[in-house]
């Protein structure tokens, strides 16, 4: 792992929040070319005994079942994600595609 990386923009294990959506979207079969994931966010408040931090995740062109397939591999993947919004676009040029935008929080133990 990259010493330049931001702690705070890591998951327990040290892994970069954004390298990790980034893989889920691959095993959901959306390319580098259709995923964005926005710069990390904080709440307003926070628990005493997690650390959440705030993502928006855009996926584009991309089909129904992807959009899906993401969504519950975030939810069911082997990191503490919780989907909070999910909004489809449909394309109007492209028959059968959509881009999806969902707001994730993603939680770590908080240091002691």
């Amino acid at each position: 792992n990259s010493s330049a990386t931001s702690a705070s923009a890591a998951d327990s294990d040290g892994t970069p929040w954004p390298a990790y959506f980034e893989n889920v979207a691959n095993n959901a079969g959306i390319g580098k070319e259709a995923f964005s994931v926005s710069s990390e966010k904080m709440p307003e408040k926070q628990a005493m005994e997690t650390k959440e931090s705030l993502f928006d995740i855009t996926l584009k062109h991309i089909n129904i079942k992807q959009a899906v397939r993401y969504a519950v591999n975030l939810e069911s993947g082997a990191k503490p994600v919780k989907l909070r919004n999910l909004a489809i676009d449909r394309e109007q040029d492209t028959k059968g595609y959509l881009d999806a935008t969902l707001s994730v929080s993603a939680f770590v133990p908080a240091q002691k």
